[in-house]
């Protein structure tokens, strides 16, 4: 059920959602490695400011904060996709397994209903910063509505992807 690539094309829900799913995920995932290594640069050369040099460069907390926001939004769907959330797996192991399906259903209406109010809230969320004009405190002044747009976009794209498992899983039962 987990793999990234596997069966995709076969569980019936039809290539193109779950192709167009499977690329953005995997392409924002790569974006948000990328911005792990920003966070790295931005993190060493602050502390590289402050301790060896003594005049601390003021921008490497909010540019590594806001690149840990938009790496965990962008990187999101794909961990979804490949099973790599965090699960409780050893509750369903002590279920029978005719009782595991149902609760894995459960697992994924739940992921559906949560990700739905997440992403309403996160859109609303920044919105209302958009709208407000609001900006940061730190010394960059960034628009927030700037800093929070993955927000809508990430958790999207993870609802997109929980409902494309979702159906899956229903398939799964149905065609087997």
């Amino acid at each position: 059920m987990n793999g990234v690539g596997s069966g995709w094309e076969k569980d019936g829900i039809g290539k193109t959602p779950a192709r167009l799913a499977l690329t953005t995920a995997r392409g924002l995932g790569r974006a948000g490695a990328i911005l792990v290594v920003v966070i790295l640069v931005t993190t060493v050369w602050g502390v590289f400011t402050r301790y060896v040099l003594r005049d601390p460069a003021v921008w490497t907390l909010p540019v590594s904060s806001y690149a840990l926001l938009w790496c965990a939004f962008l990187a999101g769907a794909q961990t979804l996709l490949a099973g790599r959330h965090v699960r409780v797996d050893f509750l369903l192991l002590a279920l029978r397994p005719s009782w595991r399906w149902w609760a894995e259903l459960g697992a994924h209406v739940g992921s559906v209903v949560f990700l739905t109010v997440f992403c309403w809230q996160v859109t609303r969320l920044w919105a209302r910063s958009l709208h407000g004009g609001y900006h940061d405190t730190s010394m960059l002044h960034v628009p927030l509505s700037l800093a929070q747009a993955v927000m809508p976009l990430g958790s999207g794209l993870m609802l997109v992807c929980a409902v494309v498992l979702l159906l899956r899983h229903w398939r799964a039962r149905t065609s087997g």
